[in-house]
């Protein structure tokens, strides 16, 4: 599957293909989390949906530490979030989870408080969810 960069996400591509989130069971910088789903799965979480965070939510609460704090797929670059796939292309945002004030000046996107999104320095650790396709 390929994503061209900077395009808007066509949902009924990913629709194609079965999606599971993986939680990770070490924290890691947001780019080591990023370096290690794109080595071992398909890319950390894209949540596209409320049924992706729905996923992603039974994924962290069942994973091997139910930490509430998981780094997602999000940046921002330019000022503009985007998903980071594992191809390195950005793709655009079509539907939001923001906490309560947020998006802020920080740069990276973590799962927190009731598995709202919140940004982070991309620097601090955490615990990470990856994402894996079925075909």
């Amino acid at each position: 599957m390929y994503i061209h960069t900077k395009f808007n996400f066509n949902k009924t591509l990913l629709q194609e293909y079965r999606k599971e989130f993986i939680a990770s069971d070490f924290t890691a910088s947001w780019q080591y989390a990023h370096s290690h789903c794109n080595q071992y799965f398909d890319g950390l979480a894209i949540v596209l949906d409320q049924q992706d965070n729905d996923r992603l939510q039974e994924a962290i609460t069942v994973g091997s530490n139910p930490s509430p704090q998981h780094w997602i797929g999000g940046s921002k670059v330019n000022s503009t979030w985007y998903w980071n796939t594992n191809e390195g292309d950005l793709v655009d945002f079509i539907w939001f989870n923001w906490g309560h004030g947020q998006p802020d000046a920080e740069t990276c996107i973590r799962v927190w408080i009731s598995f709202k999104w919140y940004t982070s320095s991309c620097n601090t650790l955490n615990y990470f969810v990856c994402q894996r396709y079925m075909y």
